[in-house]
């Protein structure tokens, strides 16, 4: 592409205030031996992911017929009403660490009393997820939400009453068969199977193949199998679901060989993971665009 040396200046009382300085764009041969110096490196480098120290709490990937044990464990605690009790998610129980990068729950053992209010709405989720499980079916935060809306009141009560459920049985959400919603969107030079069926995330459609949407990001990972990389050489997740549109209908995701991914604002726990899935599966990079407010 062609240099911009274009100024722009404001003055006061002939003074220049400010310039905006010049810049050249790379041209796609050039942007193409930059991206695969940064991709050797990346490889070589042998660059361990953070992981979270022994000190927080962890969960794991449980059966459905593990949680649904697990489940019937809590209903009977639940009845006990002297002695229930539940692991305290409170600040004072959360700490930032170093492996992680984030804020995680410090110690799963710090328990307390909750109020009525808690204990029912918690009550409330055990017995939906139960159900789910039982009839191998999942359901959305919001799903949860709404089977009793003036019970739990405002969603943030049902979402946390999902973790807490989440950090008894020890296990993930996912294994609660509970997720964010459909909400992602990824595009790209990959292929994958999900349940066994032949995804292509970089397919186009409508009037000369111009429609550029891209894949649902797969709300389970543990549904994803034989994925295949065609070219991409890192990956760019984009905040905006504008920016993504944008990028998409201007065939950068082909022009130069990256897969794009969208939340349509914050990323969910699916998008987080699937993101990662593909990190470890190509060995190739992530990088972010969004705003710069924290």
């Amino acid at each position: 592409m062609a240099n911009s040396n274009n100024q722009s200046s404001s003055s006061s009382h002939g003074k220049i205030l400010y310039k905006i300085p010049s810049w050249v764009t790379p041209d796609k041969k050039e942007f193409h031996n930059r991206t695969m110096e940064f991709l050797a490196w990346y490889r070589k480098s042998n660059r361990t992911l953070p992981s979270p120290s022994n000190k927080c709490m962890k969960v794991k990937d449980m059966s459905r017929e593990e949680v649904l044990e697990k489940i019937r464990e809590e209903k009977k605690r639940i009845e006990d009403d002297c002695s229930f009790e539940l692991v305290d998610q409170s600040a004072s129980n959360k700490m930032f660490d170093d492996g992680a990068q984030r804020l995680l729950l410090k110690d799963g053992k710090k328990l307390y009393k909750p109020q009525k209010a808690t204990k029912e709405a918690y009550g409330r989720v055990l017995n939906v997820v139960k159900d789910i499980c039982e009839h191998k079916k999942s359901r959305t935060l919001r799903d949860i939400f709404y089977t009793a809306p003036k019970l739990f009141r405002k969603q943030s009560r049902s979402n946390k009453a999902v973790n807490q459920l989440s950090c008894e049985v020890g296990c993930t959400r996912t294994s609660l068969n509970v997720i964010a919603g459909d909400r992602g969107f990824v595009i790209g030079p990959f292929t994958f199977k999900l349940d066994g069926r032949s995804v292509d995330c970089n397919s186009e459609f409508g009037p000369d193949n111009r429609v550029r949407v891209g894949q649902v990001v797969p709300p389970y990972i543990s549904s994803v199998s034989d994925m295949k990389n065609n070219g991409a050489r890192f990956v760019l997740v984009v905040e905006s679901v504008s920016a993504y549109q944008r990028l998409t209908g201007d065939n950068f995701h082909n022009d130069y060989k990256c897969i794009i991914m969208t939340g349509k604002g914050m990323s969910d726990l699916a998008l987080r993971e699937f993101a990662k899935y593909i990190m470890d599966t190509f060995e190739i990079p992530i990088f972010l665009l969004s705003d710069s407010d924290p």
